[in-house]
């Protein structure tokens, strides 16, 4: 049997053994029990003196009655601190290879009702060098011992770390209802060697029969981009193994089967699952990575500083420069173009820069327009592409802005079961208001944002906070919120209606109940940037929570002011709907040619499939122009569209 290392800290033993089945190497639970049987404090019977006790000492009915005892850990001339403490002190001759221990255990009765074929042990063990473990007389698991040991055998090597905790199924062949006898040998690694360490912590787990309740899904995604399936299942322990075209994957033994975007993984993938009780095989899932056919998109453009203009596509284009005449600017109150002096790429960014003779009218109407950009697989984003250029703009909220507070718990105890940090909440008379900096004595007569402003009484229960503030109506919802604050002792900051942060204060809805974990003694200024995604036109709402630290903490303090960066976008002239026109273009050729900017042109080679009429399959022209000419000679048939990009 093979085994798996680990090592954590003390605090960490729980996830050990309740997350010791999800380790590679071990089936992975599935909402299934962990039965304790022993644990590190476990009381063991011990021979330490260095004797050769042969096998005997090995059998449940050995008398181990003269033998001393100590509850675990039990160690010798140790002085390196352990995931688990020592309660036992041994004593042990200089030259002792082999120790021996011994303890009992009554089967749980849940495990006694089982079959033992569905029955599975598992132990983690903290031993210092090596050890085999015997239950009821057979052996049953070994860690760093070679097999056919004798009491002059030592470990075939130490531990990779000092405290490591060694994790191993045991084969539970041998268990028995009512009373259990484990017995074990402890091997040092060097006869010289002087610490000895050992305790054990051991569950079981009863296996349950296995049903597929969802089944893996097949996806079709475009080479370049990251695919994935999976499968759930009831019951367990459940074993996973993922095949493709039939044949088993190497390392695929998860619930999700993560695929890289190549085109080599696209197959048809199913799981076969297995317990001791049997296995169910998913339904197959056909996955296809299709190779990138479309052209990039411009996503946005806005200035990055002074005479630059940066468009970030939704792919990788070509570069690093880039023709600058694929590029136009222009002034949207006038229509007049503006000269442009290069473009470089940098991933899914271009870089337009400004003649050195033009500047920048700042705050004005500018949009850009994009023709014949490739991505890395050469394909051509729709030409006449008009993206608005946006402006930085940078709002911000004052220390001494007004706020709405609710610090009346005792009198309004239901005020945490509403949307209290939502966007149209409607404050009552249990609100007050006032500006910050907000406090109760005892505090310093100045914080770092200076002076104390509104005092309000003191309570247990979170304080509430909410303020709105306007933003223009053309602008993004992407921006950046950078928060300067002063808290005594946690706070939970949300934007319009959406948590932002967390500031000593552990993850959960704000109840009355709701505590800092930690005391911050002195008010400290603390600066925090978020990246947010929901900034409203016109309205925004901004609110907090302010919690203290349990016991008889009875100061508060909230202060804080805010940066607002977003950008704004200037409003572009309606297009029309776009007419696409056939037109000749020569012997054999074929023009096609349609007004409006920013659309694509998709053929597809037949319609006539039924249900997949309009859909295609359509795909983009290669090499995207406009006009885009055919040749009817090799495309004698084609049906063409305009899809808006």
């Amino acid at each position: 049997m093979g085994n798996r290392r680990i090592h954590v800290r003390w605090d960490s033993l729980a996830w050990i053994i309740c997350g010791l089945l999800g380790l590679g190497g071990f089936p992975t639970a599935v909402a299934q029990e962990l039965i304790p049987i022993l644990g590190f404090t476990n009381v063991w019977l011990y021979e330490v003196s260095g004797t050769n006790l042969g096998t005997d000492w090995r059998q449940a009915d050995y008398d181990d009655s003269v033998w001393p005892l100590g509850p675990g850990l039990l160690q010798n001339a140790e002085t390196t601190e352990y995931p688990a403490p020592f309660n036992t002190a041994l004593s042990v001759a200089q030259g002792t290879i082999t120790c021996y221990f011994r303890t009992r255990f009554v089967l749980p009765e849940a495990v006694n009702a089982a079959p033992l074929h569905a029955v599975k042990l598992f132990t983690t063990n903290l031993v210092d060098d090596g050890c085999v473990i015997y239950l009821n007389g057979a052996a049953a698991g070994r860690i760093r011992v070679p097999n056919s040991q004798t009491y002059l055998t030592t470990a075939s090597a130490p531990p990779a770390s000092e405290g490591q905790l060694d994790v191993l199924e045991l084969d539970a062949s041998n268990l028995r209802m009512g009373e259990n006898v484990v017995a074990v040998e402890v091997h040092q690694f060097s006869a010289t060697g002087g610490d000895l360490v050992w305790g054990s912590h051991w569950v079981a787990q009863i296996a349950s029969p296995l049903s597929i309740v969802r089944e893996p899904v097949g996806v079709t995604n475009l080479v370049g981009t990251s695919a994935s399936v999976s499968v759930e299942v009831s019951g367990g322990p459940a074993v996973y193994q993922w095949h493709k075209n039939g044949i088993k994957i190497a390392g695929a033994v998860n619930a999700d089967l993560a695929l890289p975007a190549v085109s080599t993984n696209s197959g048809d993938y199913f799981a076969i699952i297995t317990n001791s009780l049997g296995a169910v095989t998913s339904t197959v899932a056909r996955v296809w990575f299709a190779p990138d056919r479309t052209g990039p998109i411009p996503l946005r453009a806005i200035v990055s500083r002074s005479n630059l203009v940066d468009v970030v596509f939704n792919d990788f284009v070509l570069g690093p420069s880039v023709d600058v005449t694929k590029f136009s600017l222009t002034r949207v109150r006038n229509g007049a173009s503006i000269p442009l002096a290069s473009a470089f790429s940098s991933q899914s960014t271009v870089r337009i820069r400004l003649n050195p003779s033009e500047d920048w009218v700042y705050w004005d109407d500018y949009s850009v327009t994009l023709t014949g950009i490739q991505d890395n697989e050469g394909n051509t984003m729709a030409p006449g592409s008009v993206m608005p250029v946006a402006w930085h703009t940078t709002n911000v909220i004052g220390t001494l802005n007004p706020w709405r507070y609710h610090n009346s718990a005792l009198f309004d105890p239901g005020v945490y079961d509403n949307q209290w940090y939502g966007t149209n909440y409607r404050t009552t008379s249990s609100w007050g208001a006032g500006a910050g900096v907000f406090y109760r004595f005892p505090m310093p007569v100045e914080t770092c944002f200076g002076s104390l402003n509104t005092e309000v009484r003191f309570q247990p229960e979170p304080m509430l906070f909410r303020k709105t503030f306007v933003l223009p109506t053309n602008i993004t919802t992407l921006g950046t919120l950078t928060i300067n604050f002063v808290i005594d002792d946690g706070a939970v900051f949300y934007f319009n209606g959406e948590e932002i942060l967390r500031y000593y204060v552990l993850p959960g809805p704000i109840t009355a109940q709701t505590r800092s974990f930690a005391g911050v003694g002195l008010p400290a200024c603390v600066t925090r940037s978020i990246t947010v995604s929901n900034f409203f036109p016109g309205t925004n709402w901004l609110a907090a929570a302010v919690v203290g630290s349990p016991g008889s903490d009875s100061d508060v303090c909230f202060g804080m002011n805010m940066e607002v960066a977003y950008e704004t976008l200037p409003s572009l002239p309606a297009q029309l709907p776009p007419t696409l026109t056939l037109s000749p273009a020569g012997p054999g050729l074929l023009a096609a040619s349609w007004t409006g900017g920013g659309y694509a042109l998709e053929s597809a080679a037949n319609l006539d499939s039924g249900t997949l009429y309009p859909w295609g399959p359509w795909t983009e022209v290669t090499n995207m122009a406009n006009p885009y000419v055919f040749t009817s000679t090799n495309e004698p048939w084609r049906f063409l569209r305009l899809r808006k990009k």
